[in-house]
């Protein structure tokens, strides 16, 4: 299965005009040498139903968390049904994790600049409104030229799967997802949530500097 699934990796790379590298990480020290590889790599694609199962099949799991934690470049999380993203969801918080994930999605994957982005700011206290919201909006607007701002309160947690169902084919973009950075319990309910039905793409990016 590995090796199948590297030659289709490499296969859709020469089809494409991309440079790539593929490395085979075995035994005890996989996950290590995986981490090792994201300091020299501008992404990192997971199967996230998959990732190291054979050790724990419920996601996100131990090792899965590890990544997210750990890793040097973004990682992107592709779930087993794989549709080609038409919106993307960008949860801010203001923080550098968040801004440097929104960066680095527009670095690797231009294409997506073209999408529709609608900014995701969770309220806690009802009311509050997203840190930086002029500076986030002037950003977001010199990238991309439909974007919408929207901010959900506490009481609207309940809600998120029926408005996510909304967007159509969406990608999920977020920083940090380190027991410390992501201070807003919100916001890691709703990406732990995602994880684990890891229905859409996410696009997640731990910065560290």
């Amino acid at each position: 299965l590995m090796d199948q699934s590297i030659k289709q990796f490499e296969d859709l790379c020469q089809d494409h005009q991309i440079s790539y590298s593929t490395y085979k990480h075995t035994g005890f020290d996989a996950l290590q040498g995986l981490l090792d590889e994201t300091r020299f790599a501008d992404g990192v694609l997971v199967q996230s139903k998959n990732f190291f199962s054979a050790m724990d099949s419920s996601q996100p799991n131990a090792e899965l968390n590890q990544l997210l934690h750990s890793t040097e470049c973004p990682v992107f999380l592709i779930p087993e049904k794989f549709e080609e993203p038409k919106n993307i969801i960008f949860a801010y918080d203001g923080e550098r994790s968040c801004m440097a994930a929104i960066k680095h999605l527009g670095m690797v994957m231009k294409n997506y600049k073209k999408l529709p982005l609608t900014i995701i700011f969770f309220s806690v206290p009802s009311g509050e409104r997203p840190p930086y919201e002029k500076l986030i909006t002037e950003y977001i607007g010199c990238h991309y030229k439909e974007f919408f701002i929207k901010v959900v309160d506490s009481g609207g947690a309940d809600n998120l799967d029926q408005w996510l169902a909304r967007y159509p084919s969406p990608l999920i973009v977020t920083g940090s997802y380190s027991r410390s950075g992501l201070s807003r319990t919100f916001k890691k309910s709703f990406i732990s949530s995602e994880l684990t039905d890891h229905k859409f793409p996410i696009f997640l990016f731990h910065s560290k500097g």
